[in-house]
């Protein structure tokens, strides 16, 4: 039945709407900080902190992330589909990823050394994918296939939406200097 939900529910169009605009502002919130944290702010601390070596240690940076983001999506997919408790399978793993962001943005933010900044960006990729996982995952699970291009459209737009925002936000902090910068870490942490 096209209008019935994978997890076996059947939503009305209130509920509908409410799904289709929940994972497009669901993405768009977690798009914009960081797509900020990855075009501005990041290479702009690996810049303070290395100076001529920022280039390197910007590409470092990213690959480990990127290295890291691989296997941690898949380990946590399947966590996130074999955990069970009172708040679901997905819920506890978003909860606990915002919490490891934030936490591991804080410390970024007054790192002052590359090898600090790299674990704790690693930390911080590690949050953001417990995050992303279980989104994508309950997205698969409670839109009924009738409505998946319609919810799928909104979805990618908060996404695309959310990273040319949370890049143009990052630039303008950072032509305010400290301030705006200090302000842009506060909005990753925010997620």
């Amino acid at each position: 039945d096209p209008m019935t939900a994978p997890d076996g529910s059947r939503p009305n169009t209130l509920q509908v709407n409410r799904l289709t605009a929940g994972f497009a502002l669901g993405s768009l919130l977690f798009a914009a900080p960081i797509a900020a944290l990855d075009v501005v702010l990041i290479p702009q601390r690996i810049d303070q902190l290395v100076g001529d070596g920022r280039v390197a240690g910007l590409a470092l940076t990213m690959a480990l992330g990127m290295v890291l983001s691989f296997f941690m999506n898949a380990w946590i997919a399947v966590g996130s589909d074999h955990t069970f408790g009172p708040l679901g399978r997905r819920t506890p793993w978003i909860i606990s990823g915002a919490f490891l962001s934030a936490a591991s943005l804080a410390i970024l933010s007054v790192c002052d050394l590359l090898q600090l900044v790299i674990v704790f960006w690693l930390l911080m990729q590690i949050g953001y994918a417990m995050i992303a996982m279980p989104l994508a995952a309950a997205f698969g699970e409670r839109v009924p296939d009738k409505f998946r291009g319609t919810v799928s459209g909104f979805y990618g737009a908060g996404i695309a939406v959310g990273q040319t925002l949370g890049s143009f936000v990052g630039a303008q902090l950072l032509k305010q200097g400290e301030a705006g910068i200090f302000g842009g870490w506060m909005m990753g942490m925010a997620i």
